[in-house]
């Protein structure tokens, strides 16, 4: 089977969920291409015990045959630096929603106008969102109503 699709997940940085995903087994003809990091500084800092952890860890999965498209070379690097959504700027729903700018580099990076961009966890909607506001197909699902009615308020379609 040719793949030619990539997959993004977002699972933190927490030593257990690293190593659950590490250890998983996948089908042989995914890869595990690059591990991506998104950093940011603007969540508040208190007194602490431990360093805070200010990133989140992306595993881009793919197809062997697959690749990533960037034309814009600022946007090359395996790092993303983008503020997290913040309540103090409005722009907060979540806690565990991930910035606009950042979906949308993962979107135009991985697909293009026309393509379909699926979210089994969508959450508040975020990548469907930057999926139709950059000419693709987004469709998404998840357990919660309260994180539903959320994309729904922020304009998603509720099916």
């Amino acid at each position: 089977m040719y793949l030619t699709g990539a997959v993004y997940i977002c699972i933190g940085a927490y030593p257990k969920e690293l190593q659950a995903y590490f250890t998983t087994k996948i089908p042989k003809n995914v890869v595990l291409k690059q591990i991506l990091v998104w950093s940011y500084f603007n969540a508040p800092m208190v007194k602490r015990t431990h360093y805070r952890q200010n990133y989140c860890h992306i595993l881009l999965y793919s197809g062997k045959e697959a690749s990533i498209n960037i034309t814009d070379p600022v946007e090359g690097w395996a790092v993303f630096n983008e503020d997290k959504p913040d309540p103090r700027r409005g722009d907060w729903y979540h806690g565990w929603q991930k910035p606009m700018n950042l979906a949308e580099k993962f979107i135009r990076h991985s697909t293009q106008k026309g393509d379909l961009v699926v979210d089994p966890f969508v959450g508040i909607g975020t990548f469907v969102l930057a999926a139709s506001k950059l000419g693709r197909v987004g469709i998404g699902a998840d357990i919660s109503v309260e994180n539903l009615k959320i994309a729904e308020s922020r304009g998603c379609q509720i099916k």
